[in-house]
C-alpha cells in the first residue's frame, strides 16, 4: 500500500478498531522505516517538554483526537519539508556528498531522520552501500536532536541502528552489524510505546547468524522473536520468523521439519488470501518435494508458485521458480531433459543481468554434463560465464572460480564434487564479498 498519511496514523493510534483496511495498515507498519516512527511521534509526544511526562492516549474525547490531528499536522510538516530538503542530496548518495550534512541546524529534524530511513530501507537491497550512508546520517541527526520526547529520540535512533544493522548484513559486515544492533536494543528500551523494537533486534540479530551460516544460534533468536511477535499480536512478523526458521531447518536437511512450517505459511497465506505468501510457500515445499523424492508433488507445488507469481507481476521469481523444474528433472536421474529447461532460466537470467543466479544456473547444468560425461560442454559453459562476469566487470573470486572449473575441464578432471565446491562457495561469497577462492584441494578462507 501507499504510506498512509499523518492524518490516517492519528486516527489508528486514537482507535484502531475504527480502522477499515486496519490490517492492510499494520503490514505496511511492520515494513516502514518512517511511518513507525511517525506514529510513535503521535503516541509518544511529550507534551510537558520540562518535566519529561509522556502524554498519555488513554482520554478517548474529541479533543484528544485533535490533539491528535495536530501533532500528525506537525509530523506531515516536517516529512514535507524533509523532503524538497534531501531532494537535491538524494540524487549523490557519495559518502563525500554527506560529510557534515548532520552538523547544519536546517536538516536536524525528526523530519529528516524518518525520511532518511525511508530511503535507507529502500536502498539497503539495490544499493547496500548508499543505505549505510542513508542511516549512518540519520543516527549522526538524531543524535544531535534534543526538542522532542526522549521516546521519539529513542525510537528514531533505535531504528536508525536498525537500519544501519541491515546494510552492513547485505554488505557482509557481519560483526559490525551485530554491534549495531547491540545499539539499537538500548535505545528501543527506552522506548514503552514501542514493544516492537525488541523483538525486531533479536529478529534481525537471528538474520544476521543465520546469513552468517549459524544456524543453531540464529533459530534460537529467531524463535524468540517469534514468540514475543505472537504476544504482541504481530502474527504477519511471526510468519516471517516462522519462515527463516524452515529456511534454517531446509539448509540443516531436517526436510520433514522445514515442510511442516512451510505448510503452515501456506494455510496462512491461503487464509488472509495472500497470493504473495501463497506463491512464497509453494516454491519452498516444492523443493522440500524435490528432496523427499516426490517429483510429482514437486511439480504440483512449482507450477502454484510459477502461476501466483505470474499473476503478481514478478518476472523474476517466476523465473527462480521455473528453475525447479530443471532441479526436479536432474534428480530425477534425466540430466539430458534437465538441460533444456535449463538453458532459458540461465537465458532469462542473463539478460535480467541477474548474473549470480545465472552463475547458479550454469553449475547446475555443468551437474548435468557431468553426468552425461560431457567434458567439452562443460569447457564451454566456464568459458561463457567467465566471460559474462568480465563483462558485467564483476572481477571478483566468483571469476576465479569459474576459471578454476574451466581448467579442470581443459584437463578433463572435472567431477561433482569440484561443482558443489564452487556452489558452496558461490553461495558464501554472496553473504561474504570479500571471500577468496582457494582450490579444492586448499581452504577458502
Amino acid at each position: 500500500m501507499m504510506h498512509p498519511t499523518e492524518e490516517a496514523l492519528a486516527e489508528y493510534a486514537f482507535d484502531p478498531d475504527a480502522i477499515p483496511d486496519r490490517r492492510e495498515l499494520e503490514v505496511h507498519l511492520a515494513d516502514c522505516p518512517a511511518c513507525s516512527p511517525t506514529l510513535t511521534f503521535i503516541r509518544s509526544v511529550d507534551i510537558g517538554l520540562a518535566d519529561g511526562d509522556v502524554w498519555s492516549i488513554t482520554e478517548r474525547d474529541e479533543a484528544t483526537r485533535e490533539e491528535m490531528r495536530g501533532l500528525a499536522g506537525e509530523a506531515a510538516a516536517e516529512d514535507h519539508e524533509a523532503t524538497e530538503l534531501l531532494a537535491e542530496v538524494l540524487e549523490n548518495p557519495a559518502r563525500a556528498a554527506w560529510q557534515d550534512l548532520g552538523t547544519r541546524p536546517q536538516y536536524q529534524t525528526a523530519g529528516v531522520v524518518r525520511r532518511l530511513l525511508r530511503v535507507a530501507n529502500e536502498a539497503c537491497y539495490r544499493a547496500p552501500l548508499d543505505a549505510l550512508t542513508f542511516a549512518d546520517t540519520a543516527i549522526e541527526i538524531a543524535e544531535r536532536l534534543i526538542l522532542y520526547a526522549p521516546s521519539i529520540l529513542h525510537d528514531l535512533r533505535g531504528t536508525a541502528w536498525k537500519e544501519r544493522a541491515n546494510a552492513l548484513r547485505l554488505l557482509g559486515r557481519y560483526d559490525p552489524a551485530l554491534e549495531a544492533l547491540t545499539y539499537a536494543e538500548l535505545e528501543f528500551r527506552d522506548v514503552p510505546t514501542a514493544p516492537l523494537g525488541l523483538p525486531i533486534v533479536l529478529h534481525s540479530r537471528g538474520i544476521v547468524l543465520y546469513d552468517r551460516g549459524e544456524y543453531a544460534p540464529a533459530r534460537q533468536l529467531l524463535q524468540e522473536s517469534a514468540d514475543a511477535f505472537t504476544a504482541l499480536g504481530e502474527i504477519d512478523r511471526y510468519m516471517r520468523a516462522r519462515h527463516f526458521i524452515a529456511n534454517i531447518l531446509y539448509r540443516e536437511q531436517d526436510i520433514p521439519a522445514a515442510k511442516a512450517i512451510y505448510l503452515e505459511l501456506l494455510a496462512w497465506g491461503e487464509a488472509q488470501n495472500d497470493l504473495s505468501r501463497i506463491a512464497r510457500a509453494h516454491r519452498p515445499l516444492g523443493h522440500c518435494a524435490r528432496q523427499m523424492g516426490d517429483f510429482s508433488q514437486a511439480v504440483q507445488h512449482f507450477h502454484l508458485s510459477v502461476e501466483a507469481f505470474r499473476e503478481l507481476g514478478l518476472s523474476a521469481e517466476v523465473t527462480r521458480t521455473e528453475w525447479g523444474f530443471a532441479l526436479v528433472m536432474l534428480s530425477a536421474g534425466k540430466p539430458a531433459e534437465a538441460l533444456t529447461l535449463f538453458r532459458p532460466v540461465r537465458l532469462a537470467f542473463h539478460d535480467s543481468e541477474m548474473i549470480t543466479e545465472e552463475a547458479l544456473v550454469a553449475l547446475d547444468m555443468i551437474d548435468a554434463h557431468c553426468a552425461l560425461d560431457n567434458k567439452p560442454e562443460i569447457l564451454v559453459l566456464a568459458s561463457e560465464i567467465i566471460q559474462t562476469f568480465t563483462d558485467a566487470g564483476m572481477l571478483s573470486s566468483a571469476l576465479t572460480a569459474f576459471a578454476y572449473l574451466k581448467d579442470a575441464a581443459k584437463h578433463g578432471i572435472v567431477e561433482q564434487q569440484q561443482v558443489e565446491y564452487v556452489r558452496q562457495f558461490l553461495s558464501r561469497l554472496q553473504r561474504e564479498p570479500a571471500l577468496l577462492f582457494l582450490p579444492a584441494n586448499e581452504r577458502y578462507r
